[in-house]
């Protein structure tokens, strides 16, 4: 059974599905909502709180560990889904009824532009055309931080499971998983990009996190701090961003390719589209 250590205790996928059952019959009705406020772990369609999830089955208080990506990480590898909340939020509307009508959009959202809409998505790659079309414009979840984002903002939930190999196998849990995939991809597809080679994979990471700050795509959920000695180079490569060409999956074939970092640009987010 696959199983993690945290703080010298070992984990396993049982003892934190025992926990959420307890959760549900004794502590969500009379849990403060002040106490969850960034991320929940999702399971059969319900939401826990991470820190509090973690604290019964390590038998540590909440007070002696950290939240964010230090607990997030021993669900994940336990093969459970972490999200945002801001995410979750518009899940079950979304089931019940899809938008028909697409909002407007703000202009004052940071990296609005006028013809291509907002900043969806930041991602980094040593290989940033590659990434782009392999991965996020195909693909499926598994292969694809940025197809898991959106299938979660349309209300999907995603499926995992143990492959023989001890990995996880990441998928849509839907009955036919193909379609909820070809709508993920008719979303990216309809979208364009920009991007921006930098000299190394360490300066295109670093890079990402300053885009990020800078930008606030709607999906990306986490921020990391980045070197500020760096700040003239990352305003000198937000211009050249800027002044990018903006393309399609298709129009990025046989562009020149490297370290660097891209943004995904759409006229509407993905949680106005049906999911069907």
């Amino acid at each position: 059974m696959n199983s993690v250590v945290f703080k010298g205790r070992t984990i396993t996928e049982n003892d934190v599905l025992r926990a959420m059952s307890l959760f549900d019959q004794d502590r969500r009705k009379s849990f403060e909502s002040a106490r969850w406020r960034t991320y929940a772990v999702l399971h059969d369609g319900s939401s826990y709180p991470p820190k509090e999830i973690l604290s019964m089955v390590s038998g540590l208080r909440v007070s002696e560990f950290i939240g964010g990506p230090t607990t997030n990480s021993r669900f994940e590898k336990l093969g459970f889904s972490v999200s945002s909340i801001n995410e979750l939020a518009p899940l079950e509307q979304l089931k019940r009824e899809p938008e028909t009508d697409v909002p407007a959009l703000d202009p004052t959202q940071p990296g609005y532009n006028s013809e291509l809409g907002i900043p969806i998505y930041v991602g980094d790659s040593s290989d940033v055309v590659g990434r782009i079309r392999t991965n996020h414009c195909s693909g499926n979840v598994e292969g694809s931080a940025l197809r898991k984002h959106i299938a979660r903002a349309k209300g999907y939930r995603l499926r995992s499971t143990r492959r023989p190999s001890g990995s996880t196998k990441r998928r849509l849990d839907l009955p036919d998983p193909a379609t909820g995939e070809q709508a993920i991809t008719q979303y990216v597809r309809a979208g364009r990009w920009k991007y921006a080679i930098c000299r190394s994979p360490q300066e295109a990471r670093d890079f990402q996190w300053y885009l990020i700050n800078h930008l606030r795509p709607i999906l990306n959920v986490r921020t990391e701090e980045w070197n500020h000695s760096h700040r003239a180079l990352y305003e000198e490569l937000v211009a050249e961003l800027e002044d990018a060409e903006a393309l399609t999956c298709d129009q990025l074939k046989g562009k020149p390719t490297g370290s660097g970092v891209y943004v995904l640009y759409q006229n509407h987010p993905p949680s106005t589209v049906s999911t069907g």
